[in-house]
């Protein structure tokens, strides 16, 4: 999709797995940083029943982008609490519809979600996307039955990263273990990125 700057007049193209499913979406331009609502060609055709918001969410153009869906509301908080102290935003879902609505609306850095039913049918969704898209989103699932960091779990359930509710008050400590995994993972994939677009790789 061709996307043009109304405040520089840039022009750039959006790849398709970088195009959210909502009717209209935001994306910064990426020459003066200008925020730009995009109205997709398809949007007056009638919407599912599950709605979409009509509006993106706004968060500054450089942030890190968490979205938490996590009913058990002290761990909720904790995990908001973490995020935001490790300069990070969050945006946070109360209901499984308004959850779906979000992600399929939004374009999110992490996802921490619990291993339940309705956590369920978030990984239904994220199992539609492509392999880029899916690879650019750190997926960690939380009050789970699974083993806590198990590679194997995190595989056969689709996610980056288990945790298990045995080990909910100790949350931070294994939100840092799964992101580092999941840092040190992605690392040979920014360096091709980095060699195929020819930007210098920070050390």
């Amino acid at each position: 999709m061709e996307i043009r700057c109304p405040q520089c007049d840039a022009r750039f193209a959006l790849p398709p797995e970088r195009i959210p499913e909502a009717r209209r979406f935001k994306v910064s331009c990426p020459q003066c940083k200008h925020p730009i609502v995009v109205e997709r060609p398809e949007a007056n055709k009638p919407q599912s029943p599950a709605a979409v918001p009509d509006e993106p969410e706004y968060f500054p153009h450089d942030a890190h982008v968490v979205f938490v869906y996590v009913q058990q509301a002290a761990l909720h908080h904790r995990i908001c609490d973490y995020i935001r102290n490790h300069g990070g935003y969050v945006s946070e879902a109360r209901s499984i519809p308004e959850a779906i609505a979000k992600i399929r609306a939004n374009y999110y850095h992490e996802m921490i979600f619990q291993d339940d039913e309705e956590g369920r049918q978030l990984l239904e969704i994220i199992a539609t996307w492509n392999g880029l898209r899916r690879r650019e989103v750190n997926v960690i699932l939380v009050e789970s039955n699974r083993r806590t960091l198990s590679p194997m779990d995190a595989f056969l359930t689709g996610v980056n990263a288990v945790i298990s509710s045995k080990d909910s008050a100790e949350i931070e400590k294994f939100l840092d273990l799964a992101r580092d995994a999941y840092k040190a993972a992605m690392e040979p994939w920014r360096i091709a990125a980095a060699h195929v677009h020819g930007v210098g790789i920070e050390s």
